[in-house]
């Protein structure tokens, strides 16, 4: 009989020893994704904080933090993390921050990134759970490829451009400064017919002498630019125009622009309003419409 009940409790012992825990778990509150409103402002990073809690019945042994970003499938920036502060718990609960800076969407740098957690308990069981941050949709400019042209020829209107009316403007009048936005500024009197335009254009003041040898000074609104040739013209995004101009910063945000090329691209901004400029014509040899001087600069814009 003694060795009978010996022989149950050795038996029943052997079963609890052999009982599996459960399987770890691992529970972002956040969810598992965030599409980013593309509108946020870019002037600090999006913080992003993801709550994970950890189920391990068969005791921690490791937790892997991975924040992997991606462009398409390609692995652009890896970081692994190894966090060992709940080996042998059972239970761990982890907020992880991260600045997000929205730059590297709106250059085009990476349009994913992937937060991965990985935990692994002492029967080398493993749980995980992902997060993955992409950006929302862009917003197109409303209006697309609107044709602008300036001409060397300054007392007929022709050498001042207004983007937000889509028109050329007359360069006598200070009552039309505020439609200025590109003013030719080549160093010219509107009787010469020298074939000396650059077109060069400035949003300042421009001093000028008519056919008759009276003085001007054609005054413009002060809109900024930004030289931005490996801008994406055709698929122009206003977030990531906007992005890009003020990423630039003040120094090479400018009133006036030198000796501008075919197929040379601009940001354009002032207060609220923002343009993107690629330039399609420079011809110095063209005669204006209505007088001898020659020159224009032709251009598109989206607006």
């Amino acid at each position: 009989m003694a060795i009978v009940a010996l022989s149950f409790l050795f038996s029943g012992c052997s079963k609890d020893d052999e009982t599996t825990p459960a399987d770890p778990t691992v529970t972002i509150t956040e969810g598992t994704s965030l599409a980013i409103p593309a509108n946020t402002s870019t002037a600090t990073p999006y913080s992003l904080t993801l709550h994970v809690t950890i189920d391990a019945p068969g005791k921690i042994k490791s937790i892997v933090f991975n924040r992997n970003a991606y462009l398409g499938e390609t692995l652009v920036t890896p970081y692994t993390e190894t966090i060992t502060t709940y080996n042998n718990e059972t239970t761990a609960s982890i907020d992880k921050t991260d600045d997000i800076v929205l730059g590297q969407f709106h250059l085009g740098t990476i349009d994913k990134i992937s937060y991965e957690f990985i935990i692994t308990d002492v029967n080398d069981v493993i749980g995980e759970a992902t997060f993955d941050v992409t950006m929302g949709s862009y917003t197109a400019f409303t209006s697309e490829i609107i044709t602008g042209e300036i001409w060397k020829l300054h007392s007929s209107g022709k050498a001042c451009w207004d983007l937000k009316g889509d028109s050329t403007v007359t360069a006598i009048g200070d009552n039309y400064s505020v439609k200025r936005y590109i003013i030719n500024s080549d160093n010219i009197n509107s009787a010469n017919i020298e074939s000396n335009f650059t077109g060069s254009w400035t949003s300042n003041s421009v001093s000028w002498t008519s056919a008759g040898g009276t003085n001007y000074v054609t005054n413009g609104n002060g809109i900024k630019y930004v030289k931005a040739n490996s801008f994406d013209y055709t698929n122009a995004k206003v977030e990531k125009a906007n992005y890009v101009f003020e990423l630039a910063g003040t120094t090479n945000q400018l009133t006036s622009i030198v000796n501008p090329a075919v197929d040379d691209i601009y940001i354009a901004k002032k207060d609220a309003e923002l343009y993107v400029i690629k330039i399609t014509e420079l011809n110095t040899t063209e005669a204006a419409p209505t007088k001898a001087n020659t020159g224009v600069l032709r251009f598109t814009y989206k607006k």
